[in-house]
């Protein structure tokens, strides 16, 4: 439905679009996108947002629609083009968010061309000279500029809901400076920035009353995911350090939700498989995932027992044990006593006792 979709907009702009016959179609496209580079200073940085959305096609025919916020001039054009064309080469005021809706795409960047596949998305950064080379296949590629003010704002803030993302979001920080660019790799295939680039693209297209505000919210939305959906290349001190982000993030979920949680649960939230906790649980705790989650649920029973007159029934059902007889065999496991033996026993002088 999402390329559906797409493909059906690509031919309702190509109906207007300028059928472009000149030797060098690219050079045009840039002689007449000078709309899409004006300076920070001209207007508020906080609405300096350029979307460029390109279709290329195994018959060699090329489709390109452009536009900058505020809306007014934009340019719809298609031409044909041999394999292989290299664009002219040029550089923006702006951060550029190339994303790969469909296909691939290759950028050249001084001595050197970076190939991205579909889904992966290409930041690069302001100022830096690189060039699209052209190939014959189906590809769709959305290009995103955003105005530094605006990225460094959005990302800069704190709207982390975990330690893992908060330390993912000044990776990202850090190496669009130090780099000319930075390759997000999406961990799964159900993410939510598609469909927020396909919006972005309706509402340049459409221009219906809010549209700068939607434009500039979905922007938002955009860099808000891009730690959470998306993975970078890290440093090996980098991803250890991230693994153990994630390692606490997971630990704190479980800890949260120790009754109910599952490796489903775990996938849907932190967009892993499920293997993957097991493995990551493991080389921070030396426990498997059910140990760990045991040994929540039986820590928490013992507080129950503790600080409660609940019965020992209640108590295994409220941890997340539905077999109460698989929840004595666990307690007596971890206590070396019967849940009714530790509550009898556990006044002020044993408070000490812990499972093992």
């Amino acid at each position: 439905m999402l390329m559906q979709n797409i493909n059906d907009w690509f031919d309702r702009i190509q109906q207007s679009a300028d059928e472009v016959t000149s030797a060098d179609p690219m050079a045009y496209i840039e002689k007449n996108s000078s709309i899409t580079n004006l300076p920070d200073h001209s207007r508020s940085p906080s609405d300096l947002i350029v979307l460029i959305a390109a279709r290329s096609s195994r018959e060699g025919l090329y489709d390109i629609y452009t536009r900058s916020l505020p809306g007014g001039q934009h340019i719809a054009s298609s031409f044909s083009f041999p394999d292989d064309y290299p664009a002219q080469e040029h550089s923006h005021n702006y951060i550029e968010l190339a994303f790969v809706l469909n296909g691939s795409m290759h950028i050249r960047f001084e001595n050197h061309t970076e190939t991205f596949e579909t889904g992966e998305i290409c930041l690069i950064k302001r100022g830096i000279l690189h060039s699209d080379l052209l190939k014959r296949d189906n590809s769709i590629i959305l290009y995103l500029g955003i105005a530094d003010s605006f990225f460094d704002k959005t990302l800069l803030a704190d709207f982390a809901s975990h330690t893992s993302e908060a330390f993912i979001r000044d990776i990202i920080v850090k190496k669009r400076m130090e780099h000319d660019f930075v390759r997000f790799i999406p961990k799964h295939i159900s993410g939510s920035v598609p469909r927020l680039y396909l919006n972005i693209l309706e509402e340049f297209y459409c221009l219906k009353p809010g549209y700068v505000r939607l434009i500039q919210g979905y922007s938002e939305r955009i860099l808000c995911l891009l730690p959470a959906e998306y993975q970078v290349s890290l440093t090996k001190i980098e991803h250890k350090e991230y693994l153990y982000h994630v390692y606490q993030d997971v630990k704190s979920y479980i800890e949260a939700h120790y009754d109910t949680v599952t490796t489903t649960e775990l996938s849907q939230i932190f967009g892993y498989g499920p293997d993957y906790f097991n493995r990551l649980i493991k080389r921070f705790s030396q426990k498997s995932y059910t140990e760990l989650l045991q040994g929540t649920r039986i820590k928490a029973a013992a507080s129950l027992l503790e600080t409660t007159k609940l019965s020992v029934e209640a108590v295994s059902q409220l941890v997340g044990y539905s077999n109460l007889g698989f929840f004595y065999r666990t307690f007596r496991a971890a206590y070396h006593c019967t849940p009714k033996e530790y509550r009898r026993k556990m006044g002020p002088e044993h408070r000490h006792l812990s499972p093992i």
